[in-house]
C-alpha cells in the first residue's frame, strides 16, 4: 500500500512541474539596458539578458528603467526562459515594472506574448488606465 501511495505522491509531483505555474521570484540586480531594450541582471550569482515580458518597450523605456532602478538596487524577478517579469519595492511601495511602462505610455501589450507572463491582467490594467489617461 505505501508503494501505491509513493507512486500517486510521484506522478503528482511530476504533473505539477510540467504545468503551467510559473516559477518562484528571484531577487536579482539589473546592470544595464542594452540598446535593444533587454536587461543584463545577475540572478543567482550568474549574468543573464532577459526580455522583459509581455511588453513592446519605446526606445524610451531605456531612460525610465535606468532612472527608477538604481544599479545597485535588488529586484524581485519572475523568469521563464529569456522573459523577465520585474518588481521592486521603493520607499514602501511596490511596482511592477512592467506594467509601469506601459501605464506610462513607454510600451505597449504584447498579446501573443502576455498569457505567459506572471501577471498578464496587470498588463491589461496598466493599458486600460493609460487609455482612460489619455481620453482626459
Amino acid at each position: 500500500m505505501r508503494s501505491l501511495f509513493r507512486v500517486v505522491v510521484i506522478l503528482i509531483l511530476g504533473v505539477a512541474c510540467k504545468s503551467d505555474i510559473p516559477p518562484i521570484s528571484k531577487n536579482a540586480r539589473i546592470f544595464e539596458v542594452t540598446e535593444d531594450l533587454k536587461l543584463v541582471m545577475e540572478v543567482e550569482g550568474r549574468r543573464r539578458t532577459l526580455k522583459l515580458c509581455g511588453i513592446v518597450p519605446t526606445s524610451a523605456a531605456k531612460g525610465y528603467i535606468e532612472e527608477a532602478i538604481a544599479p545597485s538596487e535588488r529586484v524581485s524577478l519572475v523568469h521563464f526562459g529569456n522573459l523577465a517579469d520585474v518588481f521592486w519595492s521603493k520607499d514602501g511601495e511596490e511596482f511592477y515594472l512592467n506594467g509601469l511602462l506601459v501605464l506610462e505610455g513607454l510600451a505597449e501589450v504584447n498579446r501573443e506574448e502576455s498569457p505567459q507572463c506572471s501577471d498578464p491582467t496587470g498588463l491589461e490594467t496598466a493599458e486600460k488606465l493609460r487609455e482612460k489617461r489619455e481620453e482626459k
